[in-house]
């Protein structure tokens, strides 16, 4: 399995830095997700790998190779796009077998080959068809068989699933995360979506000003930030003040509890008023406002839980733990 080793990379347009002495190793047969908010970088990584740009320092190894100038056409690598780039005049299986009679394969093994793809992304049935004939997720089904056909060394993904809805968005990643796992192609996957990036990743890199702020499992990125950032801008969390100073908690960690109950428990707890209730599908939010301390919790409930509540009632409140503290 093919190992992607970004080693002290920097990029700069005029005076802007897009990625600043970035350093990342994406395991062979890992998922690998850059996650950031918009100008973090993660998109001049991606296209750094994919050989679209050029980096202006350090440099790109890939499988033992430095491919820093290597050329796109000789790096292996498949990538999928935000937009679907197929070919309009092409049927399903002539864009997914594109890549192949680029690449001189028999018309046999060709065929053998696209029809083996197009099921393993559950759209055999759509070979004869053209792109205008499909939807968005089978477009973007069609482009992942396409860039995976000729069994890649590197996967790289460009926010792929941005343009879909969110039902189908659910379907395609999913696809995206068994397919991988089943081909176990190393895979470099850029987006700006939190949900996806937790969901399908086996490590997620959050980015800002060009370098990575924590490289780690989805579950300690979410549970265990190591920096504020990262504990900002994955997910939601709360300032609130505890005896050892100011904290970021989340609002899964905060139970509602009675007034009295609250103040009569040691930790960090809290009273106040709720101020409203609202239904999110399988939770609720009660917001409660702590006068004392100036501020507004967030708590989140189960449907049930939050009938026991209503505008106006004095509520308590109680950490369960905390996330970062400041």
């Amino acid at each position: 399995m093919t190992t992607l080793e970004y080693g002290h990379v920097t990029r700069r347009f005029g005076n802007v830095v897009a990625l600043d002495d970035f350093s990342l190793t994406v395991p062979g047969g890992k998922l690998v997700t850059l996650l950031g908010p918009s100008g973090c970088g993660k998109t001049t990584a991606l296209r750094i790998a994919a050989g679209f740009d050029i980096p202006d320092g350090g440099r790109l190894v890939m499988g033992g190779h430095v491919v820093s100038h290597v050329p796109p056409r000789r790096r292996n690598a498949g990538m999928v796009f935000q937009e679907y780039s197929l070919f309009p005049h092409m049927t399903v299986a002539e864009n997914v077998g594109f890549g192949l009679r680029i690449r001189k394969v028999s018309p046999a093994t060709r065929s053998r080959q696209v029809s083996e793809m197009l099921e393993l992304v559950q759209i055999g049935h759509l070979a004869g068809r053209y792109p205008h004939q499909l939807s968005g997720g089978q477009q973007q089904r069609v482009a992942l068989a396409r860039a995976l056909v000729f069994e890649p060394s590197v996967l790289l993904l460009d926010e792929p699933l941005s343009a879909l809805d969110a039902q189908v968005r659910t379907e395609v990643r999913d696809v995206i995360r068994g397919l991988q796992f089943r081909l176990g192609t190393t895979t470099l996957f850029v987006t700006h979506d939190q949900e996806e990036a937790i969901s399908v990743s086996d490590l997620v890199c959050v980015m800002k000003d060009g370098r990575p702020h924590q490289v780690d499992t989805p579950e300690n990125v979410y549970m265990r930030p190591a920096t504020e950032f990262v504990a900002r801008f994955v997910g939601e969390t709360i300032e609130v003040p505890t005896p050892r100073g100011r904290c970021l908690v989340r609002p899964e960690n905060l139970v509602l509890v009675a007034p009295e109950e609250a103040r009569a428990m040691p930790g960090v707890t809290f009273v106040g008023h709720a101020t409203s209730v609202r239904f999110n599908g399988s939770t609720c939010t009660v917001t409660v406002a702590v006068p004392v301390e100036d501020i507004v919790l967030n708590v989140k409930v189960l449907p049930h839980q939050a009938t026991l509540t209503r505008v106006h009632d004095e509520v308590g409140v109680v950490a369960t733990s905390l996330t970062y503290a400041l």
